[in-house]
């Protein structure tokens, strides 16, 4: 296969940071799959927790601490960036109704006796990534940063996720939605706030780390190889506790700052070890064409759940474990088509 038939200039991106991303998205997807399609028996399963851990952080963690990278090193304004996050906020409330459209319908024509809002102001990870920027940009506005302190502001909103945890529910209905995005239980906040601004905040502190450092602190090889082990070692003996977080969706997508210390940690060995894959195998085929998908992330995420989540309201967790892999496989390749078919369109005519 030609490696250009992905459109991916391999001296003009940032490879590693498209790999992870890529990776990341490849993790949503199977998630996303394991929580909507299959059966009770296989997402209780221990197949279904591992599904579970991939979809947790080497997925939106990963994300959001790249784009908190990228977005310190963007020159854009400060109405630009913040059109940037307006845009990815209202594109996630449009992109909720629209992988949850035939459920909506069901639920206007009584079929399913449902709150429409929970579904249309699910706080999904767009939102998050929107706000995120929103805040992000604010802060670079008006303070001149060191890199402790998006760093031990990382640690506070861990920290002040547990006290959000006791959030009450408002008597406004418009509080009732909005409060979700910042924090709280709600079964409808995925992506809230609280703690997940905490990783665009790391990717911040990374990239003011490297600029007020480089690169002085390169380890010899011995050195570099023992940390590596010292690293395998720790997620070896802690695994069965991110395993038990993760795969318990509403303690995950709400996890205080012990899963997010431990999510610390293994970022630093993992975007290391991706980032020496990239190196060692710049050109290998399956890494160009994840590397292709990281560079189109918003568009592969966004038409990935319109499928989804409108074939979910027909088949909720009904499909067996080979046609969970299947349903993977289909929806990976469509979404592959529909992004190079996107990728012709002109760029002023395409909103992603």
């Amino acid at each position: 296969m030609n490696l250009n038939f992905f459109d991916y200039d391999l001296t003009k991106r940032n490879g590693s940071a498209d790999l992870l991303k890529g990776l990341a998205v490849i993790f949503m997807i199977q998630v996303h799959i394991m929580q909507l399609f299959a059966e009770e028996s296989l997402f209780n399963s221990l197949t279904g927790a591992f599904s579970l851990f991939l979809g947790g952080p080497p997925a939106a963690p990963v994300f959001m601490t790249v784009m908190g990278y990228f977005l310190a090193v963007s020159k854009k304004d400060l109405e630009s960036s913040l059109m940037r996050g307006l845009y990815l906020f209202l594109g996630g409330i449009l992109l909720n109704i629209g992988l949850n459209f035939s459920l909506l319908i069901k639920i206007y024509n009584n079929e399913f006796f449902l709150d429409p809002f929970q579904y249309i102001f699910g706080v999904d990870i767009l939102i998050l990534a929107g706000l995120s920027i929103i805040i992000l940009s604010l802060l670079r506005k008006i303070i001149s940063l060191h890199f402790l302190i998006p760093l031990l502001l990382s640690f506070l909103i861990a920290w002040l996720t547990a006290f959000s945890l006791e959030f009450t529910e408002p008597h406004s209905h418009f509080l009732r939605y909005l409060i979700p995005m910042i924090g709280g239980n709600w079964s409808w906040s995925f992506f809230p706030l609280l703690p997940w601004l905490a990783y665009p905040m790391l990717g911040w502190s990374f990239y003011l780390m490297q600029q007020e450092f480089g690169y002085r602190f390169k380890a010899d090889k011995q050195i570099t190889i023992l940390v590596i082990i010292a690293w395998a070692l720790y997620m070896y003996i802690t695994f069965d506790f991110a395993l038990i977080v993760s795969s318990n969706l509403p303690v995950y997508y709400h996890h205080e700052i012990e899963f997010f210390v431990w999510t610390l940690l293994f970022l630093s060995g993992y975007l290391f070890i991706v980032s020496k894959i990239n190196s060692i195998s710049l050109v290998a085929k399956p890494l160009v064409y994840l590397k292709w998908i990281g560079k189109n992330v918003t568009p592969v995420y966004v038409f990935q759940w319109l499928i989804i989540g409108n074939i979910s309201t027909f088949i909720y967790k009904t499909q067996s474990l080979l046609f969970s892999f299947l349903w993977f496989f289909a929806i990976l390749l469509v979404v592959t088509l529909l992004v190079i078919i996107w990728n012709k369109i002109p760029k002023n005519y395409r909103p992603l």
